[in-house]
This record gives C-alpha cells, structure tokens and sequence, in this order.
C-alpha cells in the first residue's frame, strides 16, 4: 500500500471546473505530461544540463492567468 491509501484517505480533486478555461494552454494537464520531460533530464541527451528549471506551468509564465500578458494583440494573424 502506497500514498493516501495508506493513511486510509481517498483522493480528491483539487481542481476547479472550468479551470482549464483559464489556463494558457487549455487544459488541466495529467500526471503523465510531465513524464517526458523527467526522462529528458534524466538521459543522457541531457548531460550538458546543469543548474537549469525546465518550467511546466502549462503557459502561466508566458501568459499569466487566462489571457496573454500585456494583452491580446499576439494573437492576431494579420500582423
């Protein structure tokens, strides 16, 4: 027995409905997103790799919350 089974405790979900609406990149992203990036920094691809933060905030920093830092004016294909 591992985790909150354990303690006797059953999860719950911690996310509110309709956060993927405010979040850069659409979605709620799943344990299983970040994997990849962990066996990138694990591998030896990696090796040239040190004292770096690999940010997976699924666009918050890019973006902020629910629309593009400094405004929308990115968005626009005509430019």
């Amino acid at each position: 027995m591992e985790g909150l089974k354990c303690l006797s405790q059953s999860p719950i979900d911690a996310v509110l409905p309709g956060a993927e609406k405010v979040i850069p990149m659409g979605f709620i992203p799943e344990p299983e997103d970040y994997g990849p990036a962990f066996v990138y920094l694990a591998s030896p691809g990696a090796r040239l790799v040190t004292g770096e933060c690999l940010w997976a905030d699924s666009g918050f920093g890019v973006r902020g919350i629910g629309s593009a830092a400094g405004g929308t004016d990115l968005l626009r294909a005509d430019l």
